[in-house]
């Protein structure tokens, strides 16, 4: 007997898409900020788009949970990114 949440009673298992910390997923949101194309070009569906918030259009990594059935994800926080900055010796920085 399955109880109504897709586990056996006393089954430590979790339903596809129940995640418990999230992964990390990189992509571009979506000039609406209620989509997110995902490095391998798969578009997914934001649930909670506030989060993204000022993030429009831009290149960024997300730590979320995903319900493939969907084609859906909940954002739990932005990962910051990082900046790699090119280095110009001949700037005024590096001279003496």
């Amino acid at each position: 007997m399955t109880s109504a949440q897709g586990a056996v009673p006393g089954d430590n298992t979790r339903r596809p898409g129940d995640q418990g910390k999230g992964v990390n997923l990189s992509g571009q949101v979506s000039k609406d900020g209620k989509a997110f194309v995902a490095d391998d070009d798969n578009t997914w569906a934001v649930n909670n788009s506030g989060v993204l918030k000022g993030f429009e259009g831009r290149y960024l990594t997300v730590k979320c949970r995903m319900d493939p059935s969907k084609r859906a994800i909940r954002v739990l926080y932005v990962v910051e990114s990082e900046i790699k900055h090119a280095t110009n010796f001949r700037d005024s920085a590096f001279r003496r």
